[in-house]
């Protein structure tokens, strides 16, 4: 007789992305998998995005939120609706291949010690070029690098590695969630996919990249020139990345190692930043930056955490 697929619980925040998440929803429910439920958790979007799912994916379990919940809050949200053996949180930014599920599921069948499985993902508007083919953070510079950023596939990272963190779209064991608990929601967004896997880590749980799982990210890909807006194209990112960078440190780096980071990489991460902003002119994000920038020296100091960005604001 043959063994039943284990349940896998698709979380899908999302906020103001009405089209994205129907084309998201419309290429998951095309995936070549017998055995998954699917939780869209709206953080209050105002484009009718609620509404357009609701019509159109009648089988979606929706968790409509009252207020934006933002990244950790939104994932943690739809956690509580999670009936599956495993967990597959998953930004309304991506399309899927249609063996991406089956063979994340097989993957982390193939060894216990697996926590996290993430998929190799491509640029949408240049779907063969990659944007993320393993990460990892130094905890020495705070610096993260991503495996194959900006590389067009040639077969060149075709074999599993284990990884740092995985962002955008990862499947998760159930048994992690039991040793760890949900995301932390202190960091509102960026890092806290980071943190989580950290967490996963410390209690031994083997976070992993799987080539054979492919999706495609609706973000943008490099444009040619000397400046960039480094992945921070809003005020919002540009505060939490900065804040979050030094709140991440502090709590997995060695006290050394920390030390060393905030006399020295962080303050010539501050520069590297504005050097970019400024060239761009783009004032707006460099205060920002600057902001979430002194607040996270503030909390490596002082363990206060502060959080001044504006969570009403619109954001994508």
């Amino acid at each position: 007789m043959q063994k039943r697929a284990k349940l896998v619980s698709v979380v899908i925040p999302t906020r103001n992305r009405q089209r994205d998440t129907i084309e998201c929803l419309g290429s998951l429910f095309q995936v070549e998998y017998p055995h998954y439920e699917v939780i869209v958790v709206d953080n209050a979007s105002t484009d009718g995005t609620a509404a357009a799912v609701r019509k159109a994916f009648p089988q979606v379990k929706l968790v409509e939120n009252e207020r934006d919940l933002w990244a950790a809050g939104g994932r943690n949200a739809g956690l509580k609706h999670a009936r599956g053996d495993y967990i597959f949180f998953l930004d309304s930014d991506n399309i899927l291949d249609g063996q991406c599920l089956r063979e994340l599921v097989r993957f982390m069948e193939s060894d216990p010690t697996l926590g996290i499985v993430g998929p190799k993902m491509y640029y949408y508007d240049e779907p063969t070029r990659i944007c993320y083919a393993g990460a990892d953070i130094s905890l020495v510079t705070g610096k993260t690098t991503y495996v194959g950023l900006n590389q067009f596939d040639r077969g060149q990272y075709e074999s599993a590695r284990q990884t740092g963190h995985v962002p955008n779209a990862f499947l998760v064991s159930k048994k992690v969630i039991e040793a760890i608990g949900g995301f932390d929601e202190s960091y509102v967004m960026f890092y806290e996919e980071s943190d989580f896997a950290m967490r996963a880590s410390k209690r031994g749980f083997k976070v992993i990249y799987c080539p054979k799982a492919t999706v495609w990210h609706k973000v943008p890909p490099p444009v040619p020139g000397p400046f960039t807006t480094l992945g921070l194209g809003s005020s919002a990112y540009a505060y939490y990345a900065a804040r979050n960078r030094v709140i991440y440190m502090k709590r997995h780096a060695r006290l050394a190692a920390f030390l060393v980071f905030l006399v020295s990489f962080f303050p010539a991460s501050i520069f590297f930043y504005a050097w970019h902003m400024l060239g761009l002119r783009r004032y707006d994000i460099l205060k920002a930056y600057l902001k979430g920038s002194w607040d996270g020296l503030i909390y490596g100091i002082t363990g206060r955490l502060r959080d001044r960005e504006n969570r009403g604001k619109k954001h994508t």
